[in-house]
């Protein structure tokens, strides 16, 4: 299981630590986490500077970022996640 936090969360504020809301999801898979980063070129997700320190703080092993992509200027959207 590899929980995926964004902004479209029900709650706005993930519990990341190892409880039943998550079903200790950081204990069965070692620590790991995708965050979104951005829906497209213009909307930077809400949460996610949020999440990532979060994220940090509880010392996540591995932490994956990524971005939604549009249909598009594929190429600038590229460059705006990186």
């Amino acid at each position: 299981m590899l929980p995926d936090f964004s902004e479209n969360q029900s709650s706005g504020a993930p519990n990341w630590t190892p409880t039943p809301d998550f079903a200790g999801v950081k204990r069965k898979n070692g620590g790991a986490a995708i965050i979104r980063v951005s829906y497209g070129i213009d909307h930077l997700d809400h949460c996610f500077t949020r999440n990532r320190r979060t994220a940090q703080r509880h010392k996540y092993a591995f932490l994956g970022l990524y971005q939604y992509v549009m249909v598009g200027d594929i190429a600038a959207q590229a460059r705006a996640f990186c």
